[in-house]
């Protein structure tokens, strides 16, 4: 027992050389791939394009089209950058870059969140592996994502400001919570079911005399002036927003599910299911073996010291996740016509902050890196079957990353017809618009949040919506006319083996593209491009 602790001071020693390693390896599977695709990364990667070709460029098309949306609204953290990575990199690089500055901030984030609760216990940081792969991360939240990161750090900082009230720690918190604020609403929503548990806390302390009402004025005071600047930005543009539509919400047996199995956690399988439950297998270790022993001690008589710790941080923490239960039931997964997948988001919240607090309460640090080391095991095995399972991506995506180079750069207005129903992959033919600098007719741009916007003329235009997802019930001639420019490039993606494009009503798509258009290109995939003849 003597060696085994000795040999746990040496790893808590080489932490950080472990801590850093780990992260590497979890950079692996995004770089060792020719290609990483995630479902709505390529559409961010392009917004970022067209951002830059309206700030910096003179793109006629895109200004006569298109504006920048200068309203201080959530959603925006990403962009810039992403702008400028489309000056220096092909798409597929750019959504590499960005999803590699995710991994590497969420996990030093979470660390940082850990050494502010507990830094006694610095292996407790290696539990960042086994949440930095997630559902969002594979749907290419990136702003979401991105707004985790922002999370852990505001939360860290918050812990910090308990015992270190500096007025840089201070302006640190204040600067975190306003970039989270512009990452993502529910990221920074999760922030605020945190400050209300901090709050409860420190109210409970008041109560029980354990802190002065000064004391008490003081910590409200702080919160007041960090939250004053995002709260503010937040009711201009609840404001602004139209809150008309309804709602969608999963059932109560459909939510304790997603929590019972992780949902939240798995990224593009059920098959993930053999790596998860080895969390629920090592906690329910843990705790039957405190029971047993404490069962067998007491029938010795013997005088056990508890096996439990409840200091104040883990209690905010304890606090933190019974009040994200019951968020998980009240928020709605979805709105009609708008962003979903809110109910997995505080899911996946719910279970970190719970296997979180379960490593906190328990006092055996012998026991804490055993559970640690089977966990991280098996993270590092669940990531390497993420990357065989994207093994299957590659060959599309290289076909769209050849065909890309095949349109002119500033080709105009591009209409995709694409029939793949990938999941990971259904945003990859924005690749096409990226790489060419064309216009794509993009529905995210009639979202408030979007950094780019629709002119006013075009922004509320059904007609123009339905070349997004219907592409084959759009009105070539109706287009051009309203938009009052020539289409010339057109691609199609699985179209000859597509139900819906093989109906007799767009039978007139067919004999378009035959008697109006060249064929310049057929890929592997099904992917034909074809450029409309001069008239």
């Amino acid at each position: 027992m003597v060696a085994l602790e000795r040999i746990l001071m040496r790893f808590e020693r080489w932490e950080f050389f472990i801590f850093l390693s780990l992260v590497l390896l979890f950079l692996f599977p995004i770089w060792s791939l020719a290609y990483f695709p995630t479902l709505d990364g390529q559409g961010h990667v392009y917004n970022g394009m067209v951002l830059w070709e309206l700030v910096f460029e003179d793109n006629v098309l895109f200004e006569k089209l298109f504006a920048v949306n200068h309203d201080l609204s959530p959603n925006w953290i990403s962009q810039p950058f992403t702008a400028f990575l489309t000056t220096e990199f092909d798409a597929f690089i750019c959504e590499k870059i960005l999803l590699s500055i995710y991994v590497v901030g969420f996990c030093f984030a979470f660390r940082f969140m850990i050494f502010s609760v507990k830094p006694t216990l610095k292996l407790l940081s290696l539990l960042a592996f086994l949440f930095v792969y997630h559902q969002t991360m594979i749907l290419g939240f990136l702003n979401y994502n991105y707004g985790l990161i922002f999370l852990l750090l505001s939360i860290g900082i918050t812990l910090r400001l308990e015992s270190n009230a500096r007025v840089r720690n201070i302006i640190g918190l204040s600067l975190a919570v306003l970039c989270l604020y512009f990452s993502h609403l529910i990221a920074f929503f999760i922030f605020c079911v945190f400050i209300a548990a901090f709050v409860i806390l420190l109210a409970l302390h008041f109560i029980l005399k354990r802190m002065s009402r000064r004391q008490f004025r003081q910590w409200i005071l702080k919160l007041f002036c960090v939250f004053l600047i995002p709260i503010s930005l937040l009711l201009v543009f609840l404001f602004n927003d139209d809150p008309s539509g309804s709602y969608i919400y999963k059932s109560r047996v459909e939510i304790w599910d997603m929590l019972f199995f992780l949902d939240g956690n798995s990224c593009v399988s059920e098959r993930e299911w053999v790596y998860l439950r080895w969390c629920w297998i090592v906690l329910a270790s843990c705790f039957g073996w405190i029971g047993i022993y404490a069962i067998v001690a007491s029938l010795r008589g013997k005088e056990i010291k508890s096996p439990f710790n409840f200091d104040g941080r883990t209690m905010i923490f304890i606090v933190f996740f019974l009040l994200l239960i019951a968020a998980c039931f009240i928020v709605p997964e979805a709105s009609v016509g708008g962003g979903g997948g809110l109910t997995v988001r505080f899911v996946f919240m719910t279970t970190m902050i719970f296997i979180v607090c379960a490593f906190l309460v328990l006092r055996n640090r012998l026991m804490i890196a055993m559970a640690l080391l089977v966990l991280v095991y098996t993270s590092i095995d669940r990531v390497f079957f993420l990357k065989r399972d994207y093994a299957k991506h590659q060959s599309y995506c290289s076909d769209i990353a050849t065909a890309a180079k095949v349109i002119p750069q500033h080709s105009g207005i591009l209409c995709i017809f694409d029939f793949s129903n990938e999941w990971v992959t259904a945003h990859a033919p924005k690749v096409f618009g990226t790489q060419s600098k064309s216009l794509l007719l993009d529905a995210w741009s009639q979202k408030k949040y979007s950094s780019v916007q629709w002119r006013e003329p075009f922004r509320n235009d059904a007609d123009l919506y339905c070349w997004e997802y219907q592409q084959w019930e759009c009105s070539l001639e109706l287009l051009e006319g309203k938009l009052q420019e020539r289409v010339n490039w057109f691609v199609t993606i699985k179209a000859d083996d597509s139900i819906e494009f093989s109906r007799p009503q767009h039978q007139h798509w067919k004999e378009f593209f035959e008697a109006s258009c060249v064929k310049v290109f057929v890929g592997q995939s099904d992917i034909v491009i074809y450029r409309r003849k001069k008239d």
